[in-house]
């Protein structure tokens, strides 16, 4: 049985660390280590049903990239779509808070990580083989510079859920400030921490955003077709 929530856990801003990543680079040799304090976490629905409401009304424009599909989704967008989806899951949330953990700091910046209570379910062996992947897809130069308060998402192509049902991974990247971190260790790093955060009983796991600081969220959400 998945752990229950009745309400939903607001958690301060957790303290996480990496170690030698340069803040706006877009790639790092470096392998950065980041651990965040087990009490540190918040529930909140997917973005998923925002998503599909744009791209029901056409408001976004997916295009072809890597073996999957990406769009870059403006702010102004971004929040109608916010401001027309009434429907938020309440549900119970996929999360299990493992016992340890420290604070630290990313290059120096505060954080904190949010599970998705809501959504599709995805293995984490699954979710950490597309890891690298995701990353490398939304911080590569070959796509035009995101804008501040954009929210850029890349589709993976067609995987498989813990059920065997055919889904894809969803990773996004949100820059909310000019010079904000771009680095795919950094997103690496703070995405692996759904296998310490946002995971549910048999492995599983809805997935959820990481904040850098005040500058950059990283998301992940698996999402069935």
């Amino acid at each position: 049985m998945f752990i229950q929530f009745s309400t939903l856990f607001l958690a301060s801003a957790a303290l996480l660390s990496v170690v030698g990543a340069s803040p706006t680079s877009q790639q790092t040799s470096d392998k950065p280590t980041i651990s965040i304090s087990n009490q540190n976490v918040t529930t909140k629905p997917s973005q998923d049903d925002i998503i599909k409401h744009l791209d029901d009304n056409k408001h976004i424009e997916w295009k072809p990239h890597g073996n999957g599909r990406y769009c870059d989704i403006p702010a102004n967008v971004w929040q109608e779509g916010k401001a027309n989806v009434t429907k938020r899951a309440t549900g119970p949330a996929l999360e299990k808070r493992k016992g340890g953990g420290t604070t630290g700091s990313i290059s120096g910046y505060a954080g904190k990580i949010a599970c998705y209570g809501s959504g599709a379910q995805m293995g984490l062996d699954t979710i950490n083989k597309e890891i690298v992947t995701g990353c490398e897809n939304l911080l590569t130069s070959s796509l035009p510079p995101l804008a501040v308060n954009a929210l850029r998402v890349w589709n993976s192509p067609t995987l498989s859920d813990w059920q065997g049902k055919a889904s894809y991974l969803r990773f996004g990247v949100e820059i909310l400030t000019s010079g904000a971190p771009a680095n795919t260790g950094i997103c690496e790093a703070a995405l692996q921490k759904f296998n310490d955060f946002c995971e549910g009983d048999g492995q599983q796991s809805r997935g959820g955003e990481v904040t850098v600081g005040d500058d950059t969220k990283y998301t992940m959400d698996p999402t069935d077709l």
